[in-house]
């Protein structure tokens, strides 16, 4: 586990946009992350737990068009605009386009 956290980290850091994470909310072992950039937004989903959740994050700002699953670990529904719903297999993942833009 503590490899896989250090692989984050350093992917983290190579991120050319600003990220910040999203207030706690769903299951203790859940790291959401946003990333916001010039080319748009991507919502990170990690499910840290071997049981399979499902997360209710609600509207976020600069959200403007239908939010869709860009990397997933297995076969999910489409997320709402919303942004409720979410579920997440035992150790999965989902990377969720929120906005996208012609610039950068």
């Amino acid at each position: 586990m503590s490899r896989s956290i250090a692989t984050f980290t350093l992917a983290h850091e190579r991120f050319p946009a600003a990220a910040r994470p999203l207030c706690e909310r769903g299951a203790a072992l859940l790291l959401v992350h946003r990333f916001d950039a010039p080319s748009g937004s991507i919502l990170l989903l990690h499910n840290l737990a071997d049981q399979a959740v499902t997360v209710d994050l609600g509207p976020l700002d600069g959200v403007a068009e239908a939010p869709y699953d860009l990397l997933v670990d297995g076969p999910y529904d489409a997320p709402s605009s919303e942004l409720v719903g979410l579920e997440l297999h035992g150790w999965g993942y989902r990377w969720i386009r929120l906005a996208r833009s012609n610039h950068g």
